[in-house]
C-alpha cells in the first residue's frame, strides 16, 4: 500500500463531554452544536427557519418519522417560551414523541443529528472530502472511512460504488474496462461490505458501537 487517507467522521469524545458545546442530549447546556464555534447556533436555526424547513432537516439529516409534529411543537414553544439549552429541547421532543418507548434510542437522537449535521455542513463537507480524495490518491493509496451513522454511510457507499464499477476483485496492475460506461476502472473496494467493530471494541468505547468502516484503493491514474 502505498499511503493513503484516513478520515474519522465521528465527533469528538471532549466536545460531546463539554455542555456548553451543546451537542449532547444528556447534558445540560447551551444550544450551540457548533464544532469550530463559526456560524450560527442550533438555536439560530430553531429560531430562524420555518415549519417546513425545520421538518425538512429534521427528516433529510436525522431520517426522524416524526419530523413534521417536532417542527410543529419547536415553531408553537419558540412563540410563547425560550428554547435555550439542551434539556428544554430534549423534553419538548420527548412530549411529542411519548408513545415511543419500545424504541432502544433516545427520543432525542435523531433530532440532535440533525441540527449538528446542518450547523456544520457535515454532508457537504464530507462530498468534498470524497472529490478531493479522488484527486489526491496515487496508485497504491487507499482512502479509509469512518462514519457512524446510515446517512453518511450511504453517501460513501455510493461514491465508492461509483469509483470502482461496482466490482470488489480487481488487480491492481491490470486496467479494467467498464463496459456500461467504457471508462477505465480507477479504484477497487477494498471490503465488499463495511468493516464493523468488535464485542471488545465496543466494550472498551461504547460510541463505536454504530461504527462502520469502508476502504478503497486507487489503481490508476487514467482518465
Amino acid at each position: 500500500m502505498n499511503g493513503g487517507i484516513i478520515a474519522d467522521l465521528g465527533i469528538s469524545s471532549m466536545q460531546i463531554e463539554d455542555p456548553k458545546r451543546g451537542f449532547s442530549f444528556m447534558k445540560n447546556g447551551p444550544l450551540d452544536m457548533r464544532m469550530d464555534k463559526k456560524g450560527s447556533t442550533a438555536k439560530d436555526l430553531i429560531y430562524s427557519l420555518n415549519e417546513k424547513e425545520l421538518s425538512d432537516i429534521l427528516w433529510k439529516y436525522g431520517e426522524e418519522r416524526k419530523s413534521r409534529a417536532i417542527a410543529k411543537a419547536i415553531v408553537s414553544a419558540r412563540k410563547t417560551n425560550n428554547i435555550e439549552t439542551t434539556f428544554q429541547l430534549v423534553e419538548l421532543i420527548k412530549k411529542v414523541k411519548k408513545d415511543s418507548k419500545k424504541v432502544k434510542i433516545h427520543p432525542a437522537t435523531k433530532t440532535f443529528q440533525a441540527l449538528r449535521i446542518c450547523v456544520n455542513q457535515e454532508i457537504i463537507k464530507l462530498k468534498a472530502l470524497l472529490e478531493l480524495s479522488e484527486k489526491l490518491l496515487f496508485p497504491g493509496a487507499r482512502l479509509v472511512i469512518v462514519s457512524f451513522h446510515s446517512l453518511e454511510d450511504r453517501i460513501i457507499k455510493v461514491f465508492f460504488n461509483e469509483l470502482s464499477g461496482n466490482k470488489s476483485n480487481l488487480n491492481r496492475h491490470t486496467p479494467i474496462i467498464d463496459e456500461k460506461n467504457k471508462n477505465i476502472i480507477k479504484f477497487k473496494k477494498i471490503n465488499k461490505k463495511p468493516l464493523f467493530p468488535t464485542k471488545s471494541e465496543v466494550n472498551k468505547n461504547k460510541r463505536a458501537r454504530s461504527a462502520k468502516i469502508r476502504i478503497i484503493e486507487r489503481l490508476s491514474i487514467g482518465k
